[in-house]
């Protein structure tokens, strides 16, 4: 097709939405999803800026990813101490939050094994997701 646009040409868009398209069962099954990246956690790795330069005050941290809208993630060591809490409000499912490797009471955490727990208070899913990461200094 080699013509320019003319004046006459129309193009035509069709777009329709899916009112209460939400599937709680997928919804829940999406809960699966939830990873923490990276796992493990190196904190001596050479491409940690912090540590490969010492004037930079990077402040280390780890990802959660695929998280529902609305939700808590409740961070434990193995033996079952909570380490800290993170309210998350993201504007649509499939959100990330962040954590900085403190305590709730800003100390750094130790090496080790820990678990996170996150539980959905979106209106379109309740459940929640029991997971591990693991921290290697």
């Amino acid at each position: 097709f080699k013509r320019p646009f003319w004046s006459t040409d129309t193009l035509f868009f069709q777009t329709s939405t899916f009112k209460d398209s939400i599937s709680v069962h997928s919804e829940n099954n999406s809960l699966d999803d939830i990873k923490v990246v990276p796992n493990p956690y190196v904190g001596t790795n050479l491409f940690e800026e912090a540590i490969l330069n010492s004037d930079f005050n990077q402040r280390r941290k780890i990802m959660f990813t695929h998280l529902p809208s609305r939700c808590k993630i409740k961070i434990y060591t193995i033996s079952g101490v909570l380490v800290d809490e993170i309210d998350v409000f993201n504007p649509t499912s499939d959100g990330i939050a962040y954590w900085d490797l403190l305590t709730n009471e800003g100390l750094e955490i130790a090496a080790g094994m820990y678990i996170y727990h996150v539980e959905s208070f979106s209106e379109e899913s309740k459940g929640f997701k029991v997971g591990k990461f693991g921290v290697i200094k």
